[in-house]
C-alpha cells in the first residue's frame, strides 16, 4: 500500500512540473533558429512592414491562434511601421519545412530586412509581444520610426 502512495505522489509531482514548465513556455519570446539565409518573402505573398513584421503560422482550427491573433493585431494598430501577417500552415508547407515551424501558433518576428529576430510558439500576450520587438536592432527601430 505504501508503495503505491509513493507511487501516486511522484505521479501527481511530475505531471505538476510538467505542467509548469509548459505553461512557462507558452508565447515565451526565443532566439531565432538557425534558418537559410535569404527567405524570398514576397514571393510567398509576405508583405513586410517598414520596421518589422510578426509573422504568425496559423492554423484553420486553432484557439490559440485566433487568440494570439488578436494580441498581435492590437498591437499592430498602434506601432507605426509594425505589421502582422497570417500565414495558413496549410498554404505554406514549404516555407513551414524551411523555417522549422513545429506547432501553431508560432510567430517569427522578422526585421525590415526579412530577417528573424525572434519567435515565439503558444499563446502570445501582449507583453510577450512587445518584448519581442525589443529584440528588433536599434539601427532598425530608428529607421522605422515616422515611417507607416
Amino acid at each position: 500500500m505504501l508503495g503505491q502512495v509513493i507511487a501516486l505522489v511522484v505521479l501527481v509531482l511530475g505531471t505538476a512540473a510538467l505542467g509548469v514548465w509548459w505553461s512557462a513556455r507558452q508565447g515565451a519570446v526565443r532566439a531565432p533558429r538557425e534558418t537559410p539565409v535569404g527567405i524570398d518573402w514576397a514571393s510567398s505573398g509576405i508583405a513586410l512592414a517598414d520596421r518589422v513584421t510578426f509573422v504568425q503560422f496559423s492554423a484553420e482550427v486553432c484557439a490559440a491562434c485566433r487568440s494570439t491573433s488578436r494580441v498581435l493585431g492590437g498591437l499592430t494598430g498602434a506601432s507605426p511601421g509594425v505589421g502582422h501577417r497570417e500565414v495558413l500552415v496549410d498554404d505554406h508547407l514549404d516555407l513551414v519545412r524551411t523555417l522549422g515551424v513545429l506547432r501553431t501558433p508560432t510567430v517569427l518576428v522578422v526585421d525590415g530586412g526579412g530577417r528573424e529576430v525572434a519567435r515565439m510558439s503558444g499563446v502570445v500576450s501582449d507583453t510577450q509581444a512587445r518584448q519581442a520587438l525589443s529584440r528588433v536592432p536599434a539601427a532598425v527601430q530608428a529607421d522605422g520610426e515616422g515611417q507607416s
